[in-house]
C-alpha cells in the first residue's frame, strides 16, 4: 500500500487533502495501536465481512483463493494468541 496512489493512503496524502480543502497549518503524524487476537479466526473474520481493501478483494475471489489467501496469511501470523500494531494516518489542521 505505501506505493498506492489511493488517496488517503500515503501520510502526504492526507495532509494534502485537508489543505486543499482549506484548512490551515495542517500537520500529519499517525497513530498507533495494538489489538491482541485470541485466535487466528479473530483477526480473520472481519476480512470475510469485506473489511478493507483486502476484505474488498477476498469478497470479489472465489472459494479457492480465498482459502489460498486466508492459509498464506495463517502461515505468516505469529501463533495464537497474538498481538498486532496498527497505524493510522492522521492529521489536524485550522478552519480560516
Amino acid at each position: 500500500w505505501k506505493g498506492s496512489a489511493r488517496p488517503g493512503v500515503r501520510l502526504e496524502h492526507v495532509g494534502g487533502l485537508m489543505g486543499r480543502s482549506g484548512l490551515r497549518d495542517v500537520e500529519g503524524g499517525s497513530v498507533a495501536t495494538s489489538l491482541r487476537h485470541g485466535t487466528f479466526e479473530d483477526w480473520w473474520g472481519p476480512l470475510e465481512l469485506g473489511v478493507g481493501p483486502p476484505g474488498v478483494y477476498l469478497k470479489g475471489a472465489d472459494e479457492k483463493r480465498r482459502a489460498e489467501f486466508r492459509e498464506r496469511a495463517r502461515a505468516l501470523l505469529p501463533a495464537a494468541p497474538f498481538t498486532l500494531t496498527v497505524r493510522a494516518w492522521a492529521s489536524r489542521g485550522r478552519v480560516g
